[in-house]
């Protein structure tokens, strides 16, 4: 039998905190001794709770104990239920340990109304009850551990019925003590968070699922100390991880206490309380959820052209329920090549020559569920360069001012993508269409031009070519002059008119000039008009 020191008993409310009991083993030795003693310590009432003054490490110096009718000549095993006070109850875990009667179970205890046994699917059950008194909030889930081990070496304890309960404070030490790794929360069966004031954690929701603990949280919902949110978070997230292993009761109050209805042995949902509720589990009784397979993705295929022969791959991976453990690229198709970091999701991969090759990436879970996905890459050749022409030389000559270049493109590997005319030498020139593969040119001056045509392929690769256009200045006709018929006149007649004309096939006449090339002086009355009269003849 596992035995314990005794330094208190709780019974009713009578309190005898610094009594020196002796343990089990030797009490019924001193019964005459301590008749007086255990007479006022064990009063009207039924139930037990025995301070302990116990250090169990820095922030747990004392504990209430409760201890099943029978627990002495039994022999067997019982559930343990460790009960976690709130903040306000905190204390030196000796004159102070009374606080932890303010509430929840102890408190029941205390006033006789927490049932001496529970029925669960036709069997009978009774709790020990641990309730320790802890100096301040610990900083790690270690100082709850402590606890846990010190009534697992002390009592009785069968280990596959743990139960976990707190308020406020120390609903959230629930959380804190599970929320680190699946060895502490492996120990636990079921757990019932009263108002619990810790914040929500991914991690902690899923070490909770993993290790299947079935939880039942109770809030109120318009807590003014600890907002619901928390317990809310709590509830979806455990819940999307392994349905239906949490379950809260939000009750209708504007106040922090959730904790007198949710002990109250009788309240009841679906026919429980929330004590023969966490005795329907056993430790390791729900399964865990299936391991989910991790999620992958190689990324979109590559094609590159040569002189470029090195690719970057940069693979995508996640784990619904778990962490990433491993990455591995490997060639699956094509030349061999040299994958630079292949344990890595971002990679290189170099030496690569013309062809096809593939890449498959594999990305195994914490649990060891793998998952792949394959990216192509395409090395194509270097591009071929395309070739274009301008057309011909061209010359004209004013009046005519305007053009149309005819220019043409091929690509051997490929197809051309843009046309782009540009003028590079000469004076005014308006092009019409200087991204088509042909285009007008208007307003040209006399003068020389020199126009570009370029042509891209669609790979990028340009080429050019030019064409020299020479606008002539006008070149004029002479005019033609007619200065008439000849005349003859007879003297005394001395005058005579002259009728000229004048015609200029590519113009106009802007002038005419009457000159004398031979005889005797005269006079020429209008030289610089077509009809003139000429006087003075002999």
């Amino acid at each position: 039998m596992k035995t314990q020191p005794t330094n208190g008993v709780y019974h009713g409310h009578t309190q005898c905190e610094h009594s020196i009991l002796p343990s089990r083993k030797t009490f019924l030795k001193l019964i005459p001794v301590f008749v007086f003693f255990l007479a006022s310590c064990f009063s009207s009432h039924a139930q037990v709770q025995t301070a302990r003054t116990v250090t169990i490490n820095n922030y747990i110096k004392g504990f209430f104990e409760y201890l099943p009718e029978g627990y002495e000549t039994s022999g067997e095993e019982y559930p343990l239920l460790i009960f976690f006070h709130g903040a306000g109850e905190r204390g030196n875990g000796s004159t102070q340990l009374s606080r932890v009667l303010s509430n929840g179970v102890p408190k029941l205890i205390k006033n006789g109304t927490f049932p001496k046994s529970f029925t669960v699917n036709g069997k009978s059950h009774k709790f020990i009850v641990i309730s320790p008194q802890f100096t301040d909030v610990p900083p790690g889930n270690s100082h709850v551990n402590d606890i846990i081990d010190y009534a697992v070496k002390n009592y009785r304890v069968n280990t596959k019925r743990i139960y976990l309960t707190g308020l406020s404070m120390g609903g959230g030490m629930i959380f804190l003590y599970l929320g680190v790794n699946q060895t502490y929360a492996k120990r636990i069966a079921a757990m019932v968070p009263v108002c619990q004031a810790y914040g929500y954690s991914n991690g902690t929701a899923k070490v909770i699922s993993d290790a299947g603990i079935r939880t039942w949280m109770t809030h109120n919902n318009g807590d003014p100390t600890v907002g619901v949110a928390g317990t809310l978070n709590y509830l979806a997230g455990i819940n999307a991880l392994n349905s239906g292993l949490a379950k809260a009761t939000i009750f209708t109050s504007g106040s922090h206490d959730a904790w007198s209805k949710t002990y109250d042995p009788s309240f009841k949902e679906d026919g429980l309380n929330v004590y023969e509720w966490m005795l329907q589990f056993e430790q390791g009784a729900a399964k865990p959820p299936a391991n989910l397979p991790p999620a992958v993705n190689a990324g979109a295929d590559i094609a590159v052209r040569l002189p470029i022969n090195s690719v970057t791959l940069k693979g995508v991976s996640s784990d619904k329920d778990g962490t990433i453990s491993s990455v591995s690229w490997k060639l699956i198709s094509g030349r061999p090549v040299a994958i630079i970091n292949p344990s890595k999701l971002t990679t290189e991969v170099q030496n690569l020559e013309v062809g096809i090759y593939e890449f498959e990436l594999t990305v195994t879970d914490d649990k060891g569920a793998s998952s792949k996905d394959v990216i192509k890459v395409t090395i194509n050749a270097a591009n071929v360069l395309p070739t274009v022409n301008a057309g011909e030389d061209v010359e004209i000559t004013l009046p005519i001012n305007e053009i149309t270049l005819v220019g043409t493109g091929t690509d051997t590997d490929g197809s051309i993508l843009s046309y782009q005319w540009t003028k590079i030498l000469g004076g005014n020139a308006n092009l019409l269409s200087p991204g088509a593969k042909s285009t007008k040119i208007e307003k040209l001056d006399a003068g020389e031009y020199v126009f570009q045509l370029k042509v891209i392929d669609n790979d990028g690769g340009t080429s050019t070519d030019e064409v020299r256009v020479k606008v002539h200045k006008v070149i004029n006709k002479a005019p033609i002059a007619n200065a008439g018929q000849d005349v003859v006149i007879k003297l005394p007649t001395s005058s005579v008119t002259l009728f000229g004309s004048g015609k200029d096939e590519d113009g106009t006449i802007q002038a005419y000039f009457w000159t004398q090339l031979k005889g005797q002086p005269i006079s020429i009355l209008t030289p610089g008009k077509a009809t003139t009269v000429l006087e003075g003849l002999t």
